[in-house]
């Protein structure tokens, strides 16, 4: 019964891996599937501080997930008020477009942050720049490349869990 119940869990880990992660976060997915695993098995095939560790990279993912388009937007770039657009983008093209739409939500709304502040600027203090069109457009594909490796990382992460998780529930180690 314990292998079917482990094998039934790895099965419900694989759309966190693969699916979830382009419409919510996969790594509380899978770390809520070994949670729910763990109180059916009675936490005999897993110890505590094996939970502590799979809890961390499940913190780690959390944190690149939220930090990794705004470090990209700021590499690029961005500044002031420029990020809350960027969010405000994500979630918007998220619920239009539930897969890719966080990507095209950032970059619209970094695009327009930046587009904003620059004009802005630009009517306080004048200079001779060129248009902010170009530099708007290079803070905004920033953001979206850093929100991308973000993802890619959470993808390694996530890998990582399942292999911790069946390691230590096969106790292989």
């Amino acid at each position: 019964m314990p292998n079917i119940l482990i094998i039934f869990a790895l099965l419900l880990m694989i759309p966190g891996l693969i699916f979830i992660p382009m419409m919510l976060p996969g790594l509380p997915y899978l770390f809520v599937i070994s949670l729910v695993y763990g109180v059916i098995d009675g936490f005999k095939h897993i110890s505590f501080a094996q939970f502590c560790v799979l809890g961390a990279i499940t913190v780690i993912g959390i944190i690149v997930d939220q930090l990794a388009g705004v470090l990209g937007a700021r590499w690029g770039g961005a500044r002031g008020k420029t990020f809350i657009y960027g969010f405000v983008g994500v979630i918007a093209g998220t619920i239009i477009l539930p897969i890719f739409g966080s990507f095209l939500g950032l970059f619209v709304g970094v695009l327009a942050g930046e587009l904003i502040r620059r004009r802005n600027n630009r009517l306080m203090h004048p200079t001779d720049e060129p248009t902010p069109v170009a530099s708007s457009f290079k803070a905004a594909t920033a953001s979206v490349i850093g929100s991308a490796t973000g993802m890619l990382f959470n993808f390694c992460l996530a890998v990582l869990f399942l292999a911790l998780f069946s390691g230590f529930v096969f106790r292989l180690f």
